[in-house]
Formats: structure tokens, sequence, C-alpha cells
């Protein structure tokens, strides 16, 4: 089969997870069996899953999925220093408590319905539920990438935690690809997770972990970004 010159060649590596998650895990015992190389690679490790653009003011500023509170607070301290005034949180995935309550007719306020309260609390007013939910990091990224393009939004800043950073980044930018807008992440200051100290404890130990399997396999699938 012959390509025309301008045809795009997508280059997608099938890779079981279990394999990844096994190759990890071997990685990270070799690295930690060596004294004077464990915290230089931790460290590498850290650094390579956190990603920080250099920011300019954006149409909005939009909460990722995985941030919380943290990124509200993170979001109001961007509104407070001029970096945007329109705040959206990007809807969390509808659970089965939540569905029963509403089954029940009982009142129910779902966490990016209390996220944007928090933002009011903090002097935010222009804040929104960017709906509907979505579950997982690509569809979350689609979901985006759909309202960027139906609202005309030309800038986006985006906080994520320092954790999931750099994959979330890779997905935005192939979903908004060719789309004009122009998308900057940045990490929450107010994260448990910091890529200097993310061994120190077993919460950010198993995060960082899952993380690094993650953005290996999305690198390995789509390794021109």
């Amino acid at each position: 089969m012959r390509l025309a010159p301008d045809s795009p060649v997508r280059c997608r590596i099938s890779v079981r997870p279990r394999t990844l998650a096994l190759a990890t895990f071997l990685l990270i015992c070799v690295a930690l069996l060596v004294p004077w190389s464990r915290t230089q690679f931790l460290l590498g490790v850290g650094a390579a899953l956190v990603a920080q653009d250099t920011l300019a003011h954006a149409d909005v500023i939009v909460i990722g999925p995985d941030v919380g509170e943290a990124g509200v607070l993170e979001a109001a301290d961007l509104v407070a220093v001029g970096m945007g005034s329109h705040v959206a949180v990007l809807g969390v995935p509808t659970t089965m408590v939540s569905l029963e309550f509403r089954r029940r007719g009982l009142p129910y306020t779902d966490a990016s319905t209390q996220l944007v309260a928090l933002l009011h609390v903090l002097g935010v007013p222009n804040a929104e539920v960017l709906g509907p939910s979505a579950n997982g990091t690509e569809e979350g990224a689609a979901r985006l990438a759909e309202w960027s393009v139906r609202q005309n939004v030309r800038s986006i800043i985006v906080v994520t935690g320092p954790d999931h950073s750099r994959r979330f980044r890779r997905v935005l930018r192939r979903s908004l690809a060719g789309s004009g807008t122009r998308v900057m992440v940045t990490v929450s200051r107010y994260s448990a997770f910091t890529s200097a100290r993310w061994w120190h404890q077993r919460g950010t130990l198993r995060t960082g972990l899952i993380e690094l399997q993650k953005l290996l396999l999305d690198v390995l699938r789509h390794p021109l970004g």
C-alpha cells in the first residue's frame, strides 16, 4: 500500500498493561538496589511526571478531574493575579451513590458542584461545571476540546495534580490539535504529590508508580506526542 505524500502517519504500539506494570516494577527495584543512584532516579521519575507551562492570561481556567480542592485553591489564586476570570470545573463521573439519591428524590450535591461552591466562597463568581461528566483522562480531554470549540475558547489554563500533569498535557494537546486553542497546563501547589518527595509517603508513592505506568503506556502508544 502506498501513502500519499501528505498522508499523516500515526504510530500506535499495543502493550499489555500487565507487561508494562511488571517492567516498571522491575525498573524501580533495580534502581533502588543501587544506593548512589536511588535518589537521583526517584527525583528524575518525579520530574518526568510533572509538567508546568509558562502561563499567560487565558479565556478560561479549567480545574481537572484529579485535583479536587487543591485545584480550587490554585484556580482562585490564578484569578486573583489576573490570569483569568472564568473558571470551569471538569465534571466528575456520576457515582452509584449520586444516582441513588436522585432516584429517591433527595437533594444531592455532587463533587463538581461542591467545587464550584468553594470557588464562590473564595471570591470567584464566574464559575461553572463543565459537563457532562467524563470517565478517564482521554474522555475528559475530548469533552474539554468539544466544549472549547463550541464556546470559541482560544486559550485555556488547565489546573491539574502534579503527578497527572504531563500525561494530561499530552492527551489535551492531541485532543486540541488543529482547533486553534492554546492550552497551558499548571499544577496545584497545594497537592500532596511533589516531585522532590513523592516516594516518602505510601500514598504518593503508590500514586507516582501508577501514574508512571500510565505515562509510559501513553508514550508507547503515541510516541510523537
